[in-house]
């Protein structure tokens, strides 16, 4: 199944399945991508290690909480100088590394931070706590620019 405007991934990620359940939508997203270079040394590998398993945070989608399961490879990096020898393939513009929110969210809690000049204690205008305290949590993306 294709990616479509409600839930877009980037090119080399498929979704194999949507369903409801009691906590929102599952979604099933699985890489086909058969080659990926090394982050250390930039040669392609395409000898895979493993298969490894990621959750990342996503916006909702149309009213519904969406609970991602990422099904990514890792891939042996044969250069025998390089110093990583297993590494996981990257989808910089969707998921950065070792970040458990997709580049939509973020980008999205950044705006609701920086609107709130990442003050945790400020509230929204109907009273109810905002998204800003999240930017306390995460003080590194005060001085990054939000993601178009």
């Amino acid at each position: 199944m294709p990616t479509t405007p409600l839930l877009p991934f980037p090119e080399g990620l498929e979704i194999t399945a949507i369903s409801l359940t009691d906590d929102g939508l599952l979604v099933r997203v699985v890489s086909n991508r058969t080659s990926c270079p090394c982050p250390v040394c930039a040669t392609p590998s395409e000898v895979v290690h493993s298969l490894y398993r990621r959750h990342p945070r996503e916006l909702p989608c149309v009213g519904q909480q969406v609970k991602l399961l990422l099904l990514v490879h890792k891939f042996f990096c044969r250069v025998p100088t390089c110093p990583r020898k297993v590494f996981t393939e990257r989808f910089p513009e969707f998921l950065q590394p070792s970040l458990r929110l997709t580049a939509r969210l973020r980008s999205l809690i950044q705006a609701v931070g920086l609107a709130f000049n990442g003050s945790p204690s400020q509230s929204t205008n109907d009273g109810q706590m905002g998204i800003s305290p999240l930017c306390g949590r995460y003080p590194q993306w005060r001085n990054q620019p939000c993601a178009s």
